[in-house]
């Protein structure tokens, strides 16, 4: 098996080095790493042209500033082999990510999209927390699709056949840079087998963009339209539920406006406990709780009786 390995860059010179030397380090070697550089304004083009001049397998190109989304779909477009594998300029890999999903391929050659578990890090390198992403058995992924619900799959640890990639259409740009991984990935479910690896084979970087209560909102925004588009028949387009949205009434606005506060207040207060800083994460807990009660007692009972399951 042959991999394409597209990263998208945007001003990523501070993390591109670590990401690609993750690729270097990896233990399957059949693969070529495909750059496409977004409209960078730091010195990420430089970095990326002394790579590509180092060594034969690396690609670059570069894109006047257009979003993830345009990114990913050109450096597809480019590449030259079957499976394609997404990695972003801030993220890095196991070194046995790419063998153990080959592997993988070869018990389910049915599958055209696998995953892995990941797990998060930050500036100093500390691993925490668990992204366990993506169904784990054909079961489990009939049980998805039946129930027409979204399929989670952790975007920097996939492995896609270009096939199912360019059947469904790429990354939608419409979606802007949130939530269009869930989109692809969900949208190649329907037609094709898609499973996880449960083992850690991906690092996710913490940054302040990570916790962006702005990009949190819209992600939260275009699940919610995923989630729709699967119920629906004829489901309108992303552009036209926008619209949809923001002719509802005041009194419906601040209410789900009140949510998406509790939402994004607990989910970073678990990124703050993961990575030890409690004090904040105490915080965040607090005004998690005051903004919705049920959802923070909710998510607290799921995670606690996930806990005890895995410790018996």
């Amino acid at each position: 098996m042959n991999i394409s390995i597209v990263i998208p860059v945007f001003n990523a010179e501070k993390f591109l080095l670590e990401a690609f030397n993750s690729i270097l380090n990896q233990s399957y070697k059949n693969f070529e790493v495909i750059f496409v550089d977004d409209g960078s304004t730091d010195s990420s083009w430089q970095v990326l042209q002394e790579l590509s001049n180092k060594y034969q397998f690396v690609k670059c190109y570069q894109l006047n500033h257009g979003g993830v989304e345009k990114a990913r779909n050109y450096g597809v477009a480019q590449s030259a082999y079957e499976w394609i594998a997404f990695l972003d300029a801030d993220d890095k890999w196991h070194p046995r990510k790419l063998e153990k999903q080959v592997q993988f391929s070869s018990q389910y050659p049915e599958a055209k999209l696998i995953g892995a578990y990941g797990s998060y890090f930050s500036g100093t390198l500390r691993l925490f927390g668990l992204l366990n992403l993506g169904p784990l058995s054909i079961e489990e992924y009939q049980d998805l699709i039946r129930r027409k619900k979204p399929v989670w799959v952790l975007t920097p640890s996939v492995l896609c056949h270009k096939t199912a990639f360019e059947e469904v259409g790429g990354f939608n740009p419409d979606f802007k840079g949130s939530a269009e991984d869930l989109d692809l990935w969900t949208r190649i479910a329907q037609r094709y087998l898609t499973l996880s690896i449960p083992e850690v084979l991906v690092y996710v970087r913490i940054t302040q963009d990570s916790v962006s209560m702005t990009k949190y909102k819209k992600i939260i925004l275009n699940t919610q339209y995923i989630r729709y588009r699967l119920k629906e028949e004829n489901p309108v387009s992303i552009k036209e539920f926008y619209k949809i949205q923001n002719q509802k009434n005041l009194l419906i606005k601040l209410n789900e406006e009140r949510f998406f506060l509790a939402v994004y207040f607990f989910r970073n207060a678990g990124l703050f406990y993961l990575s030890k800083r409690f004090l904040i994460f105490l915080v965040y807990l607090v005004i998690a709780s005051i903004l919705s009660p049920f959802h923070v007692y909710k998510k607290l009972t799921v995670q606690l009786k996930s806990r005890f399951c895995r410790k018996k």
